[in-house]
Order: C-alpha cells, then sequence, then structure tokens
C-alpha cells in the first residue's frame, strides 16, 4: 500500500511541475523570475536578444517559465 502511495505522489508531483513550466508569466513576474528589470526585458524583445515570449493582442506578453529557465541557461555560458 506504501509503495501505490509513494508512486501516486512522485506522479503529481511530476504533474505539477509540469504545469508550472507552461504557467504562463507576466513581464513583471517574468522579471523577478530572472531578477531583472521589466524594462530590460522590453529593451530585449525589441532587439529579439531575450527569452522567447507569446504576445496576445497590441500589449500583452508572456513567457514560460521553461522558456525563462532556458534562456538562464544560454546567457550564463
Amino acid at each position: 500500500m506504501g509503495d501505490k502511495n509513494n508512486r501516486k505522489q512522485i506522479i503529481d508531483q511530476i504533474v505539477e511541475a509540469r504545469k508550472d513550466e507552461k504557467r504562463k508569466l507576466t513581464t513583471k513576474e517574468a522579471a523577478e523570475f530572472l531578477r531583472v528589470t521589466p524594462r530590460a526585458l522590453t529593451k530585449w524583445r525589441q532587439e529579439m536578444t531575450g527569452p522567447t515570449y507569446i504576445k496576445v493582442g497590441v500589449k500583452k506578453v508572456f513567457y514560460y517559465k521553461s522558456d525563462l529557465e532556458k534562456f538562464e541557461r544560454r546567457i550564463e555560458r
């Protein structure tokens, strides 16, 4: 019985981690995650040098956490 509970907990953790990866972050949240200013993200978008983002409509911009993590790894090299 304990083995089934452990498996379920592990599966639940994996599912939650995947949901977190696909959660859309606002520019402000993304800036906090990367420890930069929202203005830096705006500048990187304009220069096409920043992390991958999604633009919805004219003003709304979102980032996936997984894309921010990839960007972080890329700039750490």
